[in-house]
């Protein structure tokens, strides 16, 4: 599956994925501006910025990387 392999890669964690899915951490959530139904959930893990993009309609996660600078911005700003 194309997210496990970027979680891998990235060394991401199970653990740290699941505090941003689940709320544990402060989060906010946008909709991609390419696709309506793709949704991006970021926050921060012991001072990590994560993106977890996932599929809104089909609930399926499609991958996870570092927050972009525009990103971490974004998120202070709100």
């Amino acid at each position: 599956m194309h997210f496990l392999e970027r979680m891998k890669e990235r060394s991401i964690s199970e653990n740290e994925v699941n505090l941003l899915l689940l709320g544990i951490v402060d989060t906010i959530t946008i909709t991609s501006k390419k696709d309506e139904d793709v949704m991006l959930v970021m926050g921060f893990v012991l001072d990590k910025g994560f993106v977890v993009v996932f599929n809104n309609e089909t609930k399926n996660l499609i991958t996870v990387r570092q927050m972009r600078q525009n990103e971490k911005k974004l998120f202070k700003e709100t």
